[in-house]
């Protein structure tokens, strides 16, 4: 299975993310080869957000952004 983690900023697209997470779990061809993980289905962990945010990334093979007004904070 390809992992497929499907990122946004939560409130801004919670309702499409979960819409193709269940698609894609559903869907007869697409469930055989894709994964897709949506990080508040993690379970809590004791590091920082931050770095099981990146630790998750790091492990996907397909990583999915969906950008809108905001995305996250700029970096100084």
């Amino acid at each position: 299975m390809i992992k497929l983690f499907i990122s946004s900023v939560q409130q801004e697209f919670e309702k499409e993310r979960r819409e193709l997470t269940a698609y894609i779990r559903q869907d007869a061809v697409l469930g055989r080869f894709f994964e897709p993980f949506l990080f508040e289905e993690l379970p809590a962990k004791d590091i920082s957000v931050q770095q099981a945010y990146l630790n998750e990334v790091a492990d996907t093979e397909v990583y999915l952004g969906l950008f809108g007004e905001t995305y996250g904070k700029e970096d100084a």
